[in-house]
């Protein structure tokens, strides 16, 4: 019994002394691998610049050879043209310094750039021997040659390109094309050559080109070599690895590879040697678990909590939908009454009256009109719109809620922000979700705040942001705050819908959203938003016939609503039409067919028909009239509705309306069916 504990510790440390042995062959292995693995990726750099080397000697050689075709097929060729074709071929390889024709008897006749190089002219190439080397041998092969190194004239060393010129048969001369070795190869080397990696070029054996770091002796560096043919000459690529980078390479990991070895080697021996342990461990695993699954029982019952919560903020937007669009047909009645009162010869008083009604009309329009923009359900739909004008709508649907919270808001919205294809509905919601979260945040801090709304645009982006400041984000809470169902109010309302939904949106019209927030420092939200422009036409801006210019017409307005029938009809009467109205749409439709007339004005929605119903009749009566139906309806058109109206292309005004939206409607309603018919 004495001994058991004694073998015990014997077995861990002999498995323990297994697995260190396994460890330092798995190492070794490793570093094979990765030598290996360095030289494929040498070899693949090297492949790389004997490429791209061979492709920029080859554009030489090409320029030239078109130069020589010129020369050849041109009787006599002027100075300004042998400078613009030698202009062109510097532009095209920057690293060439000079181009130069060397007539038969080998003297230098033209060159270029001239300035820098008029000393040039009648150079005798014979007293530079490998220049003239070059030109013989060019002249001799009638191809292109490159010449071995050689050092430049007044410059350092460099290579020559000679590509002669032949006429029927006979040496008109050879184009010279000069560059410096340094410059040029050092041009062909891209980032990831350069980093990592050591070169040299070798002509014909002669070395060309040398980087600093290249060691032709150390034979742990491996070499990979390329080579290639061009302009009578063969042409060889080494390339070598840094010592640093090799170092780091077969380095990198080690001490953490040695530390999880031994980690391992120990928790297998005590394994091993201690299976008592590690039954032990395996029940308190299994409590945790049990833990883990009584937590997440209690996380799925809050869930449903909140799914109940978020239903009831549905029915709740679709009630107020509902109550805005019941408000929107008296409104109607007040906007058009107090306009038509206001055109009116009436004392001062009663018209400065007037004024305050007719302004808060006004303002009610706008707020019914925000709500019902916010309430409404539809298939997502974006067009060219403008993200500066989401904010202005906005902010006037909550400018209420910042008041009396002693919230002040300031923008600095971007002058001539480009237009982007976006959905009106859905990126107001995600504003009005961060404007909320915001005044929230301000609301907790009993003081009040401040508000600031920015945007930019940035390339291809436009970035919309959002700060406040408040409290802040503590820095644990920031990286889960886009998740479902997790929000920071817990008991004071929130349902941790609102950043998930906005995130959603964002990514749907391939944006981004970030939060920037430290503690006690405020926060800030990022939208950032691609520029996505319209690829349609843009459509013909309308140019409405003015009101005195439409003649009196025979009008049916038909409406289930007494006010509005009946502020239409006034109107209408006013500008000298005769008016005649329907309070259904069996009432409408028998008017229809008994009379004549020459414009419609139809609600959408009635109890007994709709505006479709009319449409119909009055197509079915007269085609030629199917342009001057005018819709009129209390709440936005839903997708069906919408898609009727694009068919049918009738006007359409949204109530309450002005006088001025209902007299340019007939005018654009009689002149489309003027040009339809």
């Amino acid at each position: 019994m004495v001994t058991a504990p004694w073998k015990t510790a014997c077995v861990g440390i002999l498995v323990a002394g297994c697995c260190l042995g396994t460890m330092a062959w798995v190492k070794v292995r490793e570093t094979s691998r990765r030598r290996d693995e360095l030289r494929r990726e040498t070899r693949v750099i090297a492949r790389l610049f004997a490429t791209r080397l061979q492709g920029g000697l080859q554009s030489y050689v090409t320029a030239l050879e078109q130069m020589a075709n010129f020369y050849t097929s041109s009787r006599k060729v002027s100075e300004k043209e042998f400078r613009s074709f030698a202009s062109a071929t510097l532009r095209k390889n920057p690293a060439c310094v000079t181009v130069a024709f060397v007539g038969p008897a080998f003297l230098v006749r033209d060159v270029y750039p001239p300035d820098a190089n008029r000393w040039l002219i009648g150079l005798d190439m014979r007293a530079h021997p490998l220049g003239y080397e070059t030109i013989e041998t060019a002249r001799r092969v009638r191809g292109p040659v490159l010449s071995p190194p050689l050092q430049l004239i007044r410059g350092p060393s460099g290579f020559e390109l000679a590509v002669p010129a032949f006429a029927h048969g006979r040496h008109q001369g050879t184009f010279l094309a000069i560059c410096r070795s340094e410059d040029y190869f050092t041009s062909l080397l891209l980032p990831e050559m350069t980093e990592r990696f050591e070169e040299r070029v070798l002509d014909s054996g002669l070395g060309i080109f040398l980087s600093p770091g290249f060691d032709p002796v150390d034979s742990s560096l491996p070499i990979e070599s390329e080579t290639f043919d061009l302009g009578n000459v063969t042409w060889e690529i080494q390339v070598q690895p840094q010592k640093l980078a090799l170092s780091g390479l077969l380095s990198s990991g080690r001490i953490s590879f040695w530390i999880i070895g031994g980690l391992l080697a120990f928790v297998c021996g005590t394994l091993a040697s201690g299976g008592v342990l590690w039954a032990a461990g395996m029940s308190a695993r299994l409590e945790s678990n049990r833990a883990a699954l009584d937590e997440a029982r209690s996380d799925l019952d809050g869930t449903r909590e909140k799914l109940a919560q978020a239903e009831k903020m549905t029915a709740l937007g679709e009630l107020v939908a509902g109550v805005a669009h019941e408000i929107n047909n008296p409104l109607t009645g007040i906007v058009g009454y107090s306009q038509l009162l206001m055109k009116k010869d009436l004392p001062q008083g009663i018209r400065r009256h007037l004024g305050i009604v007719a302004e808060e009309a006004g303002r009610l329009t706008k707020i019914v009109r925000n709500l019902l923009t916010f309430a409404r359900k539809r298939t997502p739909e974006k067009m060219l719109d403008d993200l500066n004008l989401v904010i202005e709508k906005t902010l006037e649907l909550k400018a209420y809620q910042l008041r009396v919270n002693q919230i002040k808001v300031a923008t600095d919205l971007a002058p001539r922000l480009p237009l982007t294809q976006i959905d009106f509905q859905q990126i107001q919601q995600v504003l009005i979700n961060l404007l909320s979260n915001a005044q929230h945040a301000l609301a907790e801090t009993g003081r009040g705040g401040t508000i600031r709304l920015a945007t930019r645009a940035l390339d291809d982006r436009i970035e919309m942001r959002v700060s406040d400041d408040g409290p802040g984000i503590p820095a644990e809470l920031r990286e889960r705050i886009f998740e479902p169902f997790f929000t920071t109010r817990k008991g004071r309302g929130g349902t941790g819908l609102g950043l998930s939904m906005c995130y959603g949106i964002v990514q749907g019209h391939g944006g981004t959203i970030r939060v920037e927030s430290e503690p006690g420092e405020g926060t800030t939200f990022v939208v950032s938003l691609p520029v996505v422009q319209s690829s349609g036409a843009e459509p013909e801006e309308a140019h409405p016939a003015p009101p005195d210019s439409v003649r009196p017409l025979r009008i049916l307005v038909v409406d289930d609503e007494p006010s509005v029938r009946a502020y239409l009809s006034d109107l209408l009467t006013e500008r000298s039409h005769m008016v005649d109205t329907a309070s259904d749409v069996p009432d409408a439709l028998e008017k229809i067919a008994a009379g004549r007339y020459d414009l419609f004005i139809t609600d959408m929605k009635m109890p007994q028909g709709s505006g479709r119903d009319v449409y119909r009749a009055v197509v079915e009566k007269n085609p030629r009239l199917a342009r001057r139906v005018i819709f009129i309806s209390g709440q936005p058109a839903g997708d069906s509705t919408q898609r009727f109206f694009n068919e049918v292309s009738g006007e359409f005004l949204s109530k309450p309306f002005s006088i001025e939206d209902v007299v340019r409607a007939v005018a654009a309603a009689i002149r489309s069916g003027t040009t339809a018919s």
